[in-house]
């Protein structure tokens, strides 16, 4: 069992590399340094999820529907696992629940 480590963000993709190896999901908690991890997942090709941004469509727009972002949310994920690429999930300074976009 692999307990939670901190990094320098130069260790990275080492780190990442090594929960592969390990057939973990890496879990990044970025205190600090959101833009500089953006970016780095930008040019890493990585599917994005901006949490604030579903929150603020469903919740204090109303421009969109949950079954709407659901789908939207089903497809970018689909998206990450057929091509193999990482998954981004930005929260920002969110708090999302995850549940109601989730099929039982």
């Amino acid at each position: 069992r692999q307990e939670p480590c901190r990094i320098e963000f130069r260790q990275l993709l080492t780190a990442m590399d090594q929960a592969r190896d390990l057939q973990k999901t890496p879990l990044l908690v970025c205190n600090g340094k959101e833009e500089v991890v953006c970016c780095f997942f930008e040019y890493m090709c990585a599917v994005a999820i901006d949490a604030k941004r579903v929150i603020n469509e469903v919740h204090v727009k109303q421009s969109k529907t949950r079954p709407t972002v659901r789908e939207e949310l089903r497809q970018k994920v689909s998206t990450a696992l057929r091509y193999g690429r990482p998954l981004h999930v930005r929260m920002a300074n969110s708090a999302f629940d995850w549940n109601p976009y989730v099929d039982p």
